[in-house]
């Protein structure tokens, strides 16, 4: 008898608890776990078999899945964010990073009096300053995406419910600090509107991605345990 035609016939037998002659092998005991919540060992040459609490595995294509995708990409974002960034401004100076460094290049360059390039070009201490100041935030930002990339993947993705809240306040963290400086702006008499977008869209990711994720992980079985397949 093949393995596979023996595990499938231990697996049709030991609903009853009856025992049946077959070596066991890893991939046996899985099939027969996956398939009757069962686990079985070898005793005296036969297999015996004990239930089991119930089973769940992680799915790409369910609602936590759909989570950790999204949880993910506002990671990979962060990364990007902490390399391009101090990048950019090696090369090209304070004004490298697309013209802006707080908010967008109009308003910084309004609360400034001048644009970074061309702060950069008149005072090439303060402009190194600025990047420098830069490099430290982007290196706090690198450390804030792996942890983040790391608690998705390790315990979001194991269904662990403590990983969903910890997602979802450390990236809301960032906003009340928005908030003063949209208000720093406002009171020198400079419009922030413009670092809305960004902000909204990185909003929107992380409220959806802890919305679906909610739902998914209500589909748990409190008692179960968990084997990790990912498809």
């Amino acid at each position: 008898m093949t393995d596979i035609s023996c595990y499938v016939e231990a697996a049709n037998q030991v609903h009853s608890g009856a025992a049946h002659p077959c070596s066991i092998s890893a991939t046996g005991q899985l099939l027969v776990r996956l398939t009757t919540n069962r686990v079985v060992t070898r005793e005296e040459g036969v297999i015996m078999s004990t239930q089991m609490p119930n089973l769940w595995s992680f799915r790409w294509r369910s609602r936590l899945g759909l989570a950790v995708v999204l949880f993910l990409l506002y990671g990979a974002i962060n990364v990007l964010a902490a390399v391009f960034v101090p990048l950019s401004l090696h090369i090209n100076g304070a004004g490298g990073a697309g013209g802006a460094l707080v908010i967008d290049p109009e308003a910084d360059a309004m609360l400034v009096g001048r644009t970074l390039a061309d702060l950069d070009r008149a005072d090439p201490r303060l402009g190194a300053f600025l990047v420098s100041f830069m490099d430290t935030m982007c290196a706090y930002m690198m450390a804030f995406a792996i942890v983040h990339l790391g608690v998705t993947w390790f315990a979001l993705r194991q269904g662990r419910a403590w990983a969903l809240w910890v997602l979802l306040v450390g990236d809301l963290a960032i906003f009340p600090y928005y908030i003063v400086i949209g208000q720093t702006y406002a009171r020198l008499g400079v419009s922030a509107v413009g670092g809305l977008p960004p902000l909204v869209v990185f909003a929107l990711i992380i409220l959806a991605a802890t919305v679906v994720g909610w739902f998914g992980l209500r589909q748990i079985p409190r008692s179960a345990d968990v084997i990790q397949m990912d498809v």
